[in-house]
């Protein structure tokens, strides 16, 4: 619990310091990276990812140039992490879905070689309906779970789609199936949103995947997101601003 706490901080700080805490990344990337060793070695899943996620907050902030010598590495334990025994604990996904985001975001076109790996983890959290199960609906903290799950992987498809302009052409039928029945998803707002701006935490839109899914929605089904989109549009804004 300390260490996860810790990473969150650690993550936080570096989003603050942004350049500032560029002078640290040679003192901070071995810890962490030996974090994930030890974690691994002990099993705890949990921790590995929360590290992982903490590396690509960082890597985000330092930039591809100083992040590049660390990306096989941190690419083999994300890949090694999907392939775990940590596959149905959903809060391990979330972390790594997150993580596999904040590498895209730091390399940019440079994640295209890495689609391959990643991609089709994002396409089977979104497309999770064991929310439905009757052991699952009596739970609902489990539920919660499955359901940010879903809005994560919605919003690392976006992420991709902004930052690797149309490198996920190749991807584009399992993609539109994956996020096509979530457009008018009544469970969690923030699937629906996610879905039809792309991700609105980087200030794009995913239109180029959902504008034909718009417009061949019920007029209900528009409004609803439209009206939807505008308010979080508007918040995003002035949040930027």
């Amino acid at each position: 619990m300390l260490e996860d706490a810790a990473l969150g901080a650690l993550g936080s700080l570096a989003e603050s310091a942004m350049d500032e805490f560029w002078p640290f990344y040679g003192i901070v990337m071995p810890y962490l990276k030996f974090t994930v060793v030890t974690a691994k070695a002990d099993s705890d899943y949990l921790l590995v990812a929360n590290s992982l996620k903490c590396i690509a907050v960082i890597a985000v902030v330092v930039g591809k140039s100083m992040f590049y010598a660390d990306v096989d590495d941190v690419v083999r334990d994300l890949i090694l992490l999907q392939e775990s025994n940590s596959g149905n604990d959903g809060t391990v996904r979330g972390y790594l879905l997150q993580a596999w985001g904040g590498v895209c975001r730091s390399l940019g076109v440079d994640f295209l070689a890495y689609l391959s790996v990643s991609v089709p983890q994002l396409i089977q959290s979104a497309k999770r309906i064991d929310y439905l199960t009757d052991d699952v609906d009596s739970d609902d903290k489990r539920r919660s779970i499955i359901l940010k799950e879903k809005f994560l992987a919605c919003n690392t498809i976006g992420c991709f789609a902004a930052h690797i302009n149309r490198g996920l052409h190749m991807w584009i039928k399992e993609v539109v199936d994956a996020v096509l029945p979530l457009i008018n998803f009544k469970l969690d707002e923030r699937v629906r949103i996610a879905v039809a701006t792309g991700n609105l935490s980087f200030g794009v839109s995913l239109s180029w995947i959902v504008s034909s899914i718009l417009i061949n929605s019920s007029k209900d089904v528009y409004t609803d997101t439209q009206i939807h989109t505008q308010a979080h549009t508007n918040i995003y804004w002035n949040i930027a601003i």
